[in-house]
C-alpha cells in the first residue's frame, strides 16, 4: 500500500516563500505539502486555499492539502466557494481537503474576530461537510431560507477529518474519506483504527493519516528534545511526558524507524510540521522516504 510522506509548508516568518518551498519539497521527492488554517496566530499564517493554489500552480506532481481547514470561521457559502475555487484550479487528484474544528492555538478569540460563534463550531462543521458535495456539484443548497447554487461546478476532493476526540472519529466515519490524527504514538493507532471501523458500519473505514510534530537533525541531542517537547506541551496543552512520547525528532534512521512503526500500525499518510530548520528538515525527510521505499 502506498505510504504518503508530506510536509507542512513553512510559516511566513521563515522567509522561504510558498512557491519556493513547494518546489523544494517536490524536488526532494516528497509526496504532499500542507498548510494550516488560522485567521490570526502569534507567528502569522497564510490563507490556506490561496497558498495551496500557488503551491499547486508552481509544481507538477506534489499533492496539496489543508491541515486542517476551519469552515466554522466562515459563512457557509463563502467557505464552500473557497473550496470550490481551490478544487477547480488545482488539477484533479492533487488536492486533499483536511477539515476540523480548530480552536486550540488561538482559542475563542479567533472566532470572535471572525464574527462566528465559538460554541457552534461542531454544528457548523458538520453542516459544511453535509453541504460540500452538493455545493461543489452546483446543486441548490438551502441557506437561511434561500436556495444557493454555486457555479461553476468543481470536483469534490477527498475529505480528511482531523481531530483526536471521539466526536472527530464519528465525524470522519460518517462523512470523510480519511482521518487525520495528531499527538499520537504508534501504539495509540490500533485503538483508533478499531474505533473508526466500528463507527463506519457499512461505510468503508476512512484511511488513516497522521500529523507529526518534530524534526530531523544529523545529531539529535537531549537539549533539543527537551526544548521541542516543552514547546509542544505548552502549545497543545499536553503533559510533558506525553509531549515527548509523540514528538518525532531524530536522525533519518530514527525517524524512518518511527514512520515504519506507524505504517505497520495502519497509517498510510504522514505530514510533518518541522520545528527544526525547514529546508534541511525536508532534505532529511526525503532520505527517510528513500529508506522506506
Amino acid at each position: 500500500m502506498p505510504f504518503d510522506i508530506g510536509v507542512f509548508l513553512p510559516a511566513p516568518e521563515d522567509g522561504t516563500g510558498v512557491v519556493a518551498a513547494a518546489r523544494h519539497a517536490e524536488g526532494a521527492g516528497l509526496d504532499s505539502v500542507w498548510v494550516g488554517d488560522h485567521l490570526v496566530t502569534d507567528a502569522g499564517q497564510f490563507d490556506a486555499p490561496i497558498a495551496l493554489a500557488a503551491a499547486a500552480g508552481a509544481t507538477s506532481r506534489v499533492v496539496v492539502g489543508t491541515g486542517v481547514y476551519l469552515p466554522s470561521l466562515r459563512h457557509p457559502v463563502w467557505a464552500a466557494k473557497h473550496i470550490a475555487t481551490l478544487a477547480a484550479v488545482v488539477p484533479e487528484g492533487r488536492l486533499r481537503l483536511g477539515v476540523g474544528l480548530g480552536g486550540r492555538v488561538a482559542g475563542p478569540d479567533e472566532w470572535a474576530i471572525a464574527g462566528t460563534p465559538w460554541r457552534e463550531r461542531a454544528a457548523r462543521t458538520d453542516a459544511f461537510l453535509d453541504a460540500l458535495g452538493p455545493f461543489l456539484r452546483g446543486e441548490p443548497v438551502p441557506v437561511d431560507g434561500v436556495d444557493v447554487a454555486l457555479a461553476p461546478p468543481a470536483p469534490v476532493p477527498p475529505v480528511w477529518v482531523g481531530g483526536g476526540s471521539d466526536a472527530a472519529l464519528r465525524r470522519a466515519a460518517r462523512a470523510a474519506d480519511g482521518w487525520l490524527g495528531a499527538m499520537l504514538a504508534p501504539s495509540d493507532v490500533p485503538e483508533r483504527i478499531a474505533r473508526l471501523t466500528d463507527l463506519a458500519g457499512d461505510r468503508p473505514r476512512p484511511a488513516i493519516g497522521m500529523v507529526l510534530h518534530g524534526g530531523l537533525t544529523e545529531r539529535p541531542d537531549r537539549a533539543e528534545t527537551d526544548r521541542l517537547a516543552a514547546s509542544l506541551a505548552a502549545r497543545y496543552g499536553l503533559d510533558r511526558d506525553r509531549a515527548e512520547r509523540v514528538l518525532v525528532l531524530g536522525s533519518p534512521d530514527q525517524v524512518a524507524e518511527r514512520l515504519s512503526a506507524l505504517r505497520e500500525a495502519g497509517v498510510t499518510l504522514v505530514a510533518l510540521a518541522p520545528s527544526t530548520p525547514w529546508r534541511r528538515a525536508v532534505d532529511l525527510l526525503a532520505e527517510v522516504k528513500r529508506q522506506l521505499a
